[in-house]
């Protein structure tokens, strides 16, 4: 039975409107000056209304997705867990020893709580899109179409040739993984999509093969002057599943991450209490507040 529950965020503050689209919310003491210069001041209800219309649509979906992430138990897993873990390496690495500093004027007041209030929620809302993405395999497996192949890739049309008569003749493809010169490189089996960067034209090769096996011509790409041998190695996405699931995330982008909003707005009926929040939300995508 579908669950009943509405959200309710607007920068922290919900006004019930009873369906009025056009009403707002706003903060106590709004007159009071927040920064005085001069005989000018900014009041409060001005930073207010200004940091809801900048941030207020981001800030409230982003907080819906993690109310939703809680209520449908996704678990930060050992892998989402290095993924951080990577993550902060990666922003380390970036701020070099100004990190701690740059944490705390943005309002942490250590790793750890950065970790907690934004890179674990964050993480977590990638796993909201995997169990969309599950939830709808059926109907995403058709759209997406993922295959799992091998590729060899070269810069010279003759050895890409060369490889693809060997492979013809018998030659495993697993004996080009030592291939790493000025002729050609090799990358034994990942998991495609209709949505992979891919030469024109290659995907539809390979979503051809009714089964496992090789494609019997080289595939130029003409952007980059360099020329592909592939193998197909599974054709049914659901021998797979995860990671079929795993390249339909990474590949689709913002249109898988879109459509997984939307779905879960709509189930755990999410209503939006103020005008900018909700035209900041549909200026991002009309669905979310449909």
């Amino acid at each position: 039975m579908k669950k009943q529950c509405t959200i309710l965020t607007a920068c922290l503050v919900a006004v019930a409107l009873a369906g009025c689209a056009d009403a707002s919310t706003s903060i106590s003491k709004s007159d009071e000056a927040l920064v005085t210069i001069g005989d000018t001041k900014i009041t409060k209800g001005e930073v207010y209304d200004v940091a809801k219309r900048t941030y207020g649509a981001s800030f409230t979906l982003n907080e819906a997705l993690n109310v939703i992430s809680e209520k449908e138990e996704i678990k930060l897993t050992d892998e989402m867990k290095k993924s951080v873990e990577d993550q902060l390496k990666i922003l380390k690495s970036s701020a070099g020893e100004n990190f701690e500093q740059q944490l705390k004027d943005a309002g942490y007041k250590n790793e750890e709580e950065y970790k907690e209030k934004v890179l674990y929620p964050n993480t977590k809302q990638q796993g909201l899109v995997k169990k969309y993405v599950k939830n709808n395999k059926k109907s995403l497996f058709s759209s997406y179409s993922p295959r799992k192949a091998q590729k060899l890739e070269f810069t010279s049309k003759e050895d890409a040739q060369k490889a693809l008569e060997e492979i013809k003749n018998g030659k495993p493809i697993e004996e080009f993984t030592t291939v790493n010169t000025s002729s050609g490189t090799s990358q034994l089996e990942e998991t495609y999509t209709t949505k992979s960067s891919l030469p024109t034209g290659a995907f539809d090769k390979i979503k051809a093969m009714e089964k496992p096996g090789l494609i019997e011509e080289v595939i130029e790409d003409t952007t980059s002057s360099k020329y592909y041998v592939f193998k197909v190695t599974q054709v049914d996405p659901n021998k797979f599943e995860d990671d079929a699931i795993d390249a339909i995330v990474s590949t689709g982008s913002s249109e898988i991450t879109n459509a997984s909003n939307v779905y879960w707005l709509d189930k755990y009926e999410f209503n939006v209490y103020d005008k900018d929040i909700y035209d900041g939300l549909k200026a991002i995508d009309e669905k979310y507040v449909d």
